[in-house]
């Protein structure tokens, strides 16, 4: 039978054979087969894959740039195939904490620099956490990468176990709970160190607090309770390392503590571009040996601390930004002073406005119907109060990307008590001890014949007090992975308004004390976020007016009192002293700021770091123009007289003066207005103590100008060029001493009313009053012996014969026997008189012969310094001489004078049997 091509067709896709028809029966059941074989079975899973389901299933889940499930105390991060390699960040902070600074709520746990990471696979079990090495950097196609791969190992520094595979998601479950304890940044040992005894964690009272998701950023909060055994006495391991801290915990033996990580992947599409540093500009950098550098004198490069901040608009003249910069403020913050830190935050858009941002910063307040609100987070900028006993303390908290330099997010703390010691009018003044007098002056005294810089410095001295030395405690924490930005500005600060505020009412100035208040916040607010920018402190700023034009409100509204809030500028008493109640302060950010966020934050002038350096230099190079010069906390205080924490003017020698009067102008009102009737004589005498040794110690800031240099970060070629270190000019120094002598050593310098040196006591509540005998004769003896030995130290000595000799011209040039001879006169001003000497003043004329014959007899002493102590000690002699034999002084001068001689006489046979 014959079938047509198309019925053929038909019956072969029904089961028709090339032989014949089959039986519709047959083809129907075999249709039947042939779809079912069709539709094919699922293939089977992955066993991993359903163990994975299996092992997440009843967990909790919170989605997010880290996916993370929790299992009764385990944390579990899932992490796809595609992220093993790739970079993330983990940033750990206190959410709050337990003792003085560095652990209070906000604190960082660790560096500036957020930590970096990646995770390896090492096997089917485990993956590795390793850092790259950041320190060394190079190219791989350089010349020398292959030598520096073999030379710069990465870091692996932790291994998690791999919970579960999901082949099919290509996901990793990774156990990380051990990097949620704290144990890779050393957090137990910080613990120990700082708590005062032995803490181990308690691992049972330990565990997740919450999870945050949003944005690109992951953040755990965990509860770690610590448990511990109180040291019997100090702390063996903190008191090794220098360091010791005031424990806030309730009961020692029990530290629980809320710590906040975050973490999110570096993003590798960003448009950030790092900036390289400049000398004359100052920021926080970021450091590494490079390479690329390999061939030039410095190879470290250097980029600056700075946020990614661009225009929504690039081609537009005023532009809002991208991304703002937006700090919140925490409900810490009582609502009475939230607009003085609000200003004090708004201040820096002056800068940027000239660059052509709009709003740039921006404050807003945390939202209190926000659950997921931690004030430690990465995802915000916070200011905060902190609390603790008794310190008053600011600091800047900003967190950097170690890559580049870019902050990421930023906090400031402020102490609780900066409020209530300038609201409470705080005036206990620091009052050394007898024996803190005797141990500085017995150190001074080594001064005589060793550089200072080539002593042990066992202390250090902040306004006539003694502390132990911080930077061991700073030094020993970096070594533990750990540091932190030092600011002692809120400090000086809060000590500078207890002063300053009566000032004020001394000289009429009826100012309310809550502006008062306010102005201090918003100014030490300035300060830190001025941190937060990415700039360093500024400590020549201060001398950008002069001492008249301070006392101009004019000039002073149109630089503000220093030219950049990252000096520590005190209040300026010009202003008090004139009346100016507006003067008073800064009320913004100055020249300087406007100039440093100019190089920071100018738009990109090129593609690479590199490729922008020409243009930045041609900004850096106006850091000459007046209020536009920069030096820091490395070159503060040293033998640079106008480089120098709290002082003011441009002419500092006159300021001081003013400064003086000031003082002296508070001692008279506090004798005249202190106390009322059922007040405590306390206030008024650490008043009037308080502005005396602030005196003898404002004056001991000006020995500098005898025998120091300027010094200036000039590069050939900039805008208004200056040497870069040139000697004081010696009508400078002869001013100096001039001022130094009259009011520090002279007959009148010491001015304490005789009707209150029998009521001296201090505050018997707070305890400074028990045991205090009011030790004044030894105070002063110890204050002037301290400044006459300063002026008669090897570094003085030698600054003056440097400077003589560094102007070989100049026939006016300041001398070493000048300075004797200044010196000499004001310890020795009764002497020829025929003027009797008090008590005080024969101790210092004891001191001073014991100084010349030290260094008139010390071997190994410049020749000069030798000839010139020798040659005061023969006049004085013969001074002494003709005093005695004159009748005309008491016995007791007589014999101190007789005494003076013996000193004097065993000296010379001393010398004489030696030689």
């Amino acid at each position: 039978m014959r079938l047509n091509k198309t019925l053929f067709i038909s019956l072969a896709m029904v089961g028709v054979s090339s032989i014949g028809l089959i039986s519709p029966t047959i083809a129907q059941s075999e249709t039947a087969t042939a779809v079912k074989a069709t539709q094919a079975e699922p293939p089977k899973r992955d066993q991993r894959a359903v163990d994975y389901e299996k092992t997440i299933k009843d967990l909790q889940k919170f989605d997010g740039a880290f996916t993370i499930y929790l299992r009764k105390k385990d944390v579990l991060a899932e992490i796809g195939e595609d992220k093993l390699g790739k970079i993330f960040c983990l940033q750990g902070s206190f959410h709050h904490g337990f003792s003085e600074d560095p652990v209070q709520a906000g604190s960082p746990i660790g560096g500036n620099a957020v930590d970096v990471f990646r995770f390896d696979k090492a096997d089917d079990s485990t993956v590795w956490l390793v850092r790259p090495n950041l320190s060394y950097r190079w190219d791989s196609s350089d010349p020398l990468g292959l030598a520096s791969e073999r030379s710069f190992p990465k870091a692996i520094l932790d291994d998690f176990r791999i919970e579960g595979y999901n082949p099919e998601t290509k996901k990793y479950l990774i156990n990380i709970s051990s990097f949620m304890t704290g144990d890779l940044q050393q957090l137990p040992m910080m613990i120990t160190i700082l708590g005062g005894g032995q803490y181990s964690l308690d691992r049972d009272k330990s565990g997740v607090d919450k999870v945050i998701q949003g944005g690109d950023i992951t953040t755990i909060r965990m509860n770690l309770t610590y448990n511990g055994r109180p040291s019997m006495g100090d702390n063996p391991l903190a008191a090794l390392l220098g360091m010791q801290f005031v424990n806030q915990a309730e009961d020692p033996r029990s530290m629980p503590l809320k710590v906040t990580w975050s973490m999110w992947f570096r993003d590798e599409n960003s448009t950030y571009m790092p900036r390289v540093a400049d000398p004359r500009v100052g920021y926080f950098t970021q450091d590494f040996w490079s390479v690329d550098r390999f061939y030039r004198r410095d190879r470290t490069q250097r980029y600056i601390n700075r946020w990614n901040l661009e225009k929504k608009d690039p081609k537009a003249a005023v532009s809002e930004p991208v991304k703002p910069i937006v700090w919140t403020l925490d409900p810490s913050i009582p609502a009475k002073f939230r607009p003085a830190f609000r200003e004090g935050v708004m201040r820096w858009n002056k800068a940027f406005d000239a660059l052509g941002y709009k709003n740039a910063v921006q404050v807003v307040e945390a939202d209190p119907k926000d659950k997921d609100y931690d004030h430690a987070d990465a995802r915000r900028n916070v200011i905060r109060l902190t609390m603790t006993q008794n310190s008053a303390y600011a600091i800047a908290l900003f967190r950097t990307d170690p890559f580049t330099g870019e902050i990421h997010n930023a906090s400031v703390n402020l102490d609780a008590n900066f409020l209530h010691y300038v609201n409470q009018e705080f005036l206990r003044s620091v009052i050394p001890t007898t024996a803190m007098v005797k141990a500085r002056t017995d150190y001074a005294r080594q001064g005589l014949t060793k550089s200072f810089a080539n002593l042990p410095q066992p202390y250090e001295v902040e306004n006539n007090n003694f502390a132990k030395v911080g930077n061991t405690k700073l030094k020993e924490m970096q070594k533990l992975g750990w540091s932190t930005i030092v600011c002692d500005q809120a400090n000086y600060a809060v000590r500078d308004a207890a002063m300053k505020y009566r000032m004020a009412l001394a000289n009429g100035i009826k100012m309310s004390p809550d502006q008062f208040i306010d102005d201090y916040i918003a100014d030490v607010i300035c300060h830190e976020v001025g941190h937060c920018m990415g700039l360093r402190h500024n400590f020549v700023a201060s001398t950008n007016l002069t001492t008249a034009q301070l006392g101009d409100p004019a000039a002073v509204k149109a630089n503000q009192v220093a030219a950049s809030v990252m000096d520590y500028t005190p209040t300026n008493v010009v202003a008090i002293l004139n009346g100016n109640e507006e003067s008073m302060h800064n009320h913004g950010v100055g020249p300087y700021d406007v100039f440093a966020i100019q190089y920071g934050y100018s738009d990109k002038a090129g593609n690479s770091p590199d490729a922008e350096r020409f243009a930045l230099s041609q900004i850096a190079r106006n850091g000459g123009r007046p209020g536009c010069g920069f030096m820091t906390d490395e070159d503060a205080d040293g033998l640079d007289p106008f480089v120098k924490r709290f002082d003011l003017a441009k002419d500092p020698i006159n300021y001081m003066a003013k400064d003086i009067q000031s003082s002296r102008k508070v001692r008279r009102w506090a004798v005249a207005n202190m106390p009322r009737n059922g007040e405590s004589y306390a206030d008024r005498n650490s008043l009037v103590l308080g502005s005396m040794l602030n005196q003898i110690s404002g004056l001991s800031s000006l020995a500098p100008f005898v025998s120091g240099v300027v010094g200036n970060r000039n590069f050939r070629g900039d805008v208004d060029e200056k040497p870069t270190l040139s000697p004081v000019p010696a009508s400078e120094a002869r001013a100096a001493m001039m001022l130094i002598t009259k009011e520090g050593l002279s007959l009148d310098s010491i001015d304490i009313p005789d009707s209150i040196l029998n009521n001296l006591s201090l505050d018997y509540n707070t305890g400074d009053g028990n045991q205090f005998t009011a030790p004044i004769r030894g105070l002063l003896v110890g204050t002037q012996a301290n400044l006459m030995f300063q002026l008669l130290s090897v570094d003085t000595i030698e600054g003056v014969l440097e400077n003589q000799f560094k102007q070989p011209g100049n026939k006016n040039a300041y001398t070493i026997d000048e300075h004797y001879g200044l010196l000499s006169s004001a310890v020795f001003g009764e002497l020829g008189k025929g003027m009797n000497v008090n008590s005080i003043r024969r101790e210092l004329q004891a001191s001073m012969i014991y100084a010349l014959t030290i260094q008139a007899g010390t071997k190994g002493i410049s020749s000069e310094i030798a000839r010139c102590a020798n040659d005061q000690i023969d006049r004085l002699d013969s001074k002494l001489s003709a005093a005695i034999a004159s009748g005309r002084i008491d016995s007791t001068t007589s014999s101190h004078y007789r005494d003076l001689r013996r000193k004097i006489a065993r000296f010379s046979s001393r010398i004489a049997v030696e030689q």
